[in-house]
């Protein structure tokens, strides 16, 4: 089966910057929410997935420990379906200023990625 990906805000595969997104943001908290795909048509056939977050600039680049990210509603790094979605609620008080990327994985497998900006 081949995924394709949509985020679920403004601009595909992107997230607000911080600075610029909803109040949840505001509180220390990223809201990463996708879609699937199958022949165009969205899907509620959803595999379990979960994330993977990198800062690409800001202080020192790499991966981010999950410890560091994830909430206490959250289940280790595993998003959450609800209403045909993944939804993942990404702490951010913690990760410091700077660009990150979210990769969303199926299977161990990269299907898409989001890019967020802390300030």
């Amino acid at each position: 089966m081949a995924y394709r990906f949509r985020a679920t805000r403004r601009s595909e595969g992107r997230l607000g910057r911080a600075s610029r997104c909803s109040p949840w943001c505001r509180r220390g908290v990223v809201p990463v929410k996708f879609t699937l795909t199958q022949d165009g048509v969205a899907t509620c056939a959803l595999p379990a997935a979960t994330i993977a977050v990198t800062r690409t600039s800001g202080g020192t680049t790499g991966a981010i420990d999950e410890s560091v990210y994830v909430m206490a509603a959250d289940n280790g790094s595993n998003f959450r379906i609800a209403s045909c979605q993944y939804v993942y609620n990404l702490s951010a008080s913690a990760l410091g200023v700077g660009t990150y990327r979210a990769d969303i994985k199926i299977n161990g497998t990269v299907i898409g990625n989001a890019i967020f900006q802390l300030k």
